[in-house]
């Protein structure tokens, strides 16, 4: 008898979704919860001050975002801080037009929407960890 995914999906026990995912090797484990809004905050703290993308970068990969959107968004920001170029809302929207992947992402609104409710300056550390 074969059990779907939704089977294997349980809650931990702070009452999060527990997200089930599929291993290299075709068998499934279960994920962290996902904290969307704190990922939210990484993004919107590295637009409000590209040097923040520094700490991220040392914690985060594209697999730690539950969203595709943020993964995309992420690996933007990433290219930009590869090439040397400024990260902020502008060129990473540039950034993500140039890959047809604005829309995918809810366009410059939500880029802009990342950093509602920050303070001017983030403490980035605190939502990485």
């Amino acid at each position: 008898m074969k059990t779907g995914l939704a089977g294997l999906a349980r809650t931990s026990e702070a009452g999060s979704k527990v997200r089930p995912i599929a291993s290299a090797r075709g068998t499934f484990a279960l994920a962290l919860p996902t904290n969307v809004d704190a990922e939210r905050m990484v993004l919107g703290s590295i637009l409000l001050d590209c040097k923040a993308f520094s700490a991220a970068c040392t914690e985060l990969t594209l697999e730690d975002f539950s969203l595709e959107k943020h993964r995309l968004i992420f690996r933007r920001i990433a290219d930009l801080h590869r090439r040397g170029e400024r990260i902020d809302r502008v060129t990473v929207y540039n950034e993500l037009n140039r890959y047809r992947e604005a829309v995918s992402c809810d366009g410059l609104s939500y880029l802009v929407s990342l950093d509602d409710g920050l303070p001017r300056l983030p403490d980035i550390e605190a939502y990485v960890s």
